[in-house]
């Protein structure tokens, strides 16, 4: 099947696909990264990082084309029952966003998640990031009293 542009799904947008990443993405995610962050991180840096095993990175698909992505990650603590989980990035292209796309991919990353066990999930975002919180608020995100500390080591 010939792969479509980016603007042939945005002229015919259907239902939005989500999947895992897989080594065929990297170039993919290499650019979409640097869309969302302005990080330049190579190929090979991301087809490393999937190999891990460590972090869940799921694609959004429209018709074909890669609209967008997001990371969750999942850690176990000896205090507590069951591991915790974080969706620590997500990115969907401008021409696709209030299309559905960053909702199915977090319904996805919850679903892997809690395969793995996770019965919580944490996601940090700008406080002024209107769009974002509106997506995790409809998905019943509560908004938790606690305080953000960091630290360059």
């Amino acid at each position: 099947m010939p792969k479509t542009s980016a603007k042939d799904a945005l002229d015919d947008p259907t239902s939005v696909e989500v999947r895992m990443a897989d080594k065929h993405d990297a170039d993919e995610l290499s650019a979409m990264n640097y869309e969302f962050n302005g990080v330049t991180v190579t190929s090979q840096h991301i087809l490393d990082a999937l190999a891990t095993g460590q972090e869940i990175v799921a694609i959004a698909m429209v018709n074909d084309s890669v609209v967008g992505f997001a990371c969750g990650q999942f850690h176990r603590s000896f205090c507590y029952n069951s591991p915790s989980g974080e969706i620590t990035e997500m990115y969907v292209r401008a021409a696709y966003r209030r299309r559905g796309v960053g909702s199915a991919l977090l319904v996805f990353l919850e679903r892997e998640l809690r395969k793995r066990g996770v019965t919580g999930v944490r996601i940090l975002t700008d406080q002024d990031n209107e769009a974002a919180l509106g997506l995790y608020f409809g998905l019943d995100y509560l908004e938790k009293d606690e305080t953000v500390l960091a630290k360059e080591l």
